[in-house]
């Protein structure tokens, strides 16, 4: 109200004020100093200390402008919770009427924690964020599990954990949604953020409790994606652990029965289709393959390649899909990938590639043209004694 010039240079430089502070160095602590001394060279005599003091008290990013102070990124999840102005999630909270569209406001979370009463109500409230889009393009559901992360310390009650256990292990497969990936070199996509929200939830509890929740979690669980991941993430820990370590987050022992449980359910799932419709098709059949026996695996992989749907099913569960930008792209280029080592472990690859042939003379959707013939095309490559993987393996692709 008294310095309105000021007011409308916070709100149109975000990122000069919000987000975490760092030792600023050379040119760019130079710039920095250059822009905020701009700004404030402009208060009024009479209010410059004040203004300054209090900027600085709001945004402690200014800290490391003027001085030597600097906060890390471990900051950035204690001001957002706290629905600061100096959080960069929450800043744009302070200059609308109404909380910006797809942000995760108080009430949200409020509402969270109160579906957490009823395990179904939480899986069908995690259900319907999944299917609510951004702004930015990705799910209302990736923005609820960052937030969440931010509560975990003393923000969920202790009975209400295992309503959130065992409801991210019933749905959690189901936010694993296309528009949530590859965002970004370091993200790993919502089983990241499922498994680092139920780490921190259960890492409040005894070791022993630990193992009860997850057990009961499992035990009713659907999300075999979610569940291959976390468990593989708590193998690595017991591992170090057997190596000077830190304690594991559960015990060897409760690890292998919750191993054994998701052999169990994955085994079950495999009596019908709705296996191949995992979106970590993969990853699950992998683990099933370390913690199982291999031959069941392979007696479903042949039963499920017996049909030209399931060949083509299976095979479309292994594509991967990357985003390449040469310099002179004005944007990325979408990539698909499937090599067929992958496939070697549960199927004949030479037979697959028989059928592959044949299947490509027939009429297809273009989707599926695209799946067959990249197949098709690393297939022969490994015949040809290359490794698809290996740098440059397709320059000799038409552009």
């Amino acid at each position: 109200m008294f310095v309105p010039d000021v007011y409308k240079v916070v709100r149109a430089n975000p990122d000069a004020f919000a987000g975490r502070s760092q030792n600023l160095q050379g040119a760019e602590q130079q710039q920095a100093q250059v822009f905020h001394d701009a700004w404030v060279s402009r208060i009024p005599d009479d209010l410059r200390t004040p203004v300054k003091d209090l900027l600085t008290r709001l945004f402690p990013k200014l800290e490391s402008v003027w001085s030597n102070t600097s906060f890390g990124s471990e900051w950035e999840s204690k001001w957002r919770s706290q629905l600061r102005i100096c959080s960069a999630d929450i800043f744009p909270v302070y200059f609308r009427l109404a909380v910006p569209e797809g942000a995760i406001s108080k009430a949200d979370l409020q509402a969270t924690l109160q579906a957490a009463e009823s395990v179904d109500a939480l899986r069908d409230l995690f259900r319907a964020t999944s299917r609510v889009l951004r702004p930015d393009g990705t799910s209302k559901a990736r923005a609820l599990l960052e937030r969440l992360l931010d509560l975990t310390h003393d923000g969920i009650p202790s009975n209400k954990l295992l309503a959130f256990v065992t409801a991210l292990l019933q749905v959690g497969d189901e936010l694993l949604v296309p528009h949530d990936e590859h965002r970004g070199m370091f993200d790993f996509g919502n089983e990241s953020r499922i498994a680092r929200l139920l780490y921190h939830l259960l890492k409040r509890e005894q070791q022993q409790v630990r193992c009860q929740l997850l057990t009961q979690g499992m035990a009713v669980g659907a999300a075999l994606g979610v569940m291959a991941y976390l468990l593989g993430q708590l193998q690595q820990e017991v591992d170090k652990s057997k190596n000077g370590g830190e304690t594991p987050l559960i015990d060897e022992a409760c690890l292998s029965g919750l191993k054994q449980g998701f052999v169990t359910l994955t085994k079950a799932r495999s009596q019908d289709s709705s296996l191949l419709s995992n979106p970590r098709l993969v990853s699950v059949l992998y683990r099933w393959r370390e913690w199982g026996q291999e031959q069941d695996i392979r007696v479903w992989a042949s039963s499920v390649i017996q049909s030209d749907v399931g060949l083509k099913r299976l095979l479309g569960g292994f594509v991967q899909r990357s985003i390449t930008q040469a310099f002179s792209d004005v944007v990325g280029r979408v990539k698909l990938r499937l090599n067929p080592e992958l496939l070697s472990p549960f199927v004949d690859i030479a037979l697959v590639a028989t059928r592959v042939e044949g299947l490509l003379i027939t009429a297809l959707d273009e989707n599926e043209r695209l799946i067959l013939a990249q197949f098709s095309k690393e297939y022969s490559l490994i015949q040809a004694g290359k490794n698809p993987d290996a740098p440059f393996a397709f320059d000799d692709e038409p552009e």
